[in-house]
């Protein structure tokens, strides 16, 4: 019994060891939707934020942000 149990506590100590990998590359997509003024003065920024997407690349070196906004 004390071996399965130092067995499994050895799984998970390497599992959490090796668990974390660091990211080299990747893409992050936010959009944005519904967006709704509260006042008359702020409705027209409110339409031009409606359907953005910013999207935003990364690779070891390198950034790229990409904005698309008021439907262009």
């Amino acid at each position: 019994m004390k071996k399965l149990i130092s067995l499994i506590s050895l799984i998970l100590f390497v599992n959490i060891i090796f668990a974390q990998k660091t990211l080299k590359e990747g893409v992050i997509t936010y959009e944005i939707n519904n967006v709704k003024a509260k006042n008359s003065k702020n409705a027209a920024a409110s339409k031009m934020m409606n359907s953005s997407t910013i999207t935003m690349f990364f690779a070891e070196n390198k950034q790229k942000i990409v904005m698309s906004m008021m439907n262009g």
